[in-house]
């Protein structure tokens, strides 16, 4: 029985698979299994916009497993032995495109293991903002030392502990995030789809997409971790942004 999976290692313009590299893959693949080393410029991104190049096209000729961040439209015209896509990235909305969901291929994606990472990132930009670290960073950098930006009355640095944040978004990521920050002092309002689930962990309360408009009134941090979605689709826009408290925080993940 031939291998299920053809394993394709993409070069991209800006990095190379260097020799040692490729010698550990090939060294670890499993007994029958066929490394091909793709050396034109490629992208695994689905949504990349670049076209695949021949050799890439060679390689998932006769793939049935592809694995990257997605997958183009023009890959997947090539992929004539193709079962199964599994993205990388935890959202597969640019992947829906109208010949997979015609076709019989599974596609499943990696939501959930980016949680904690993504999580701890904006936490770190929420304390970036709330603790006015770009401004000591220009000041570090100038050789200045200059405190009034952070003790005059109207400097916006403030502690979290007097912030409200508002989650659009009780999933996985969502529940990471308000962990963190309600760890930090911040009161949480989650938006979820279905409230009468209740709130997960972190959040102190949870309201429906119906009630966003209201919430975003009270909320010092503004953080978007939705799923890519028809019905989210430029849900924040000019109007909702004035909504916000002067000098709010929005973090778009």
């Amino acid at each position: 029985m031939r291998p299920l999976v053809v394993d394709l290692i993409a070069q991209s313009r800006n990095w190379s698979l260097p020799p040692e590299g490729e010698r550990a893959i090939r060294a670890a693949a499993p007994p029958g299994w066929e490394v091909r080393v793709v050396r034109a410029p490629s992208v695994s991104d689905g949504d990349g916009g670049a076209v695949p190049s021949a050799e890439v096209i060679a390689a998932i000729a006769d793939a049935e497993v592809y694995l990257g961040f997605g997958m183009s439209r023009d890959l997947f015209r090539h992929a004539k032995a193709l079962r199964w896509i599994h993205s990388a990235a935890a959202g597969v909305q640019s992947v829906l495109f109208p010949e997979i969901l015609a076709s019989d291929v599974q596609l499943t994606n990696s939501a959930g293991i980016h949680a904690v990472p993504i999580a701890e990132h904006v936490l770190a930009g929420v304390l970036h903002l709330t603790r006015q670290l770009d401004t000591a960073l220009d000041l570090q950098r100038r050789g200045v030392w200059d405190k009034a930006p952070f003790v005059a009355e109207d400097s916006p640095i403030r502690e979290l502990g007097e912030c409200r944040a508002l989650i659009v978004g009780a999933g996985g990521l969502g529940r990471e995030i308000a962990r963190r920050l309600t760890a930090f002092g911040v009161r949480c309002t989650g938006i979820r789809r279905r409230p009468e689930l209740g709130a997960p962990d972190g959040f102190a309360r949870i309201a429906g997409p119906d009630q966003l408009d209201a919430e975003l009134r009270e909320a010092d941090i503004l953080v978007l971790c939705a799923p890519s979605t028809p019905d989210t689709h430029a849900l924040i826009g000019a109007d909702r942004l004035d909504r916000l408290p002067r000098g709010a925080i929005v973090v778009n993940v």
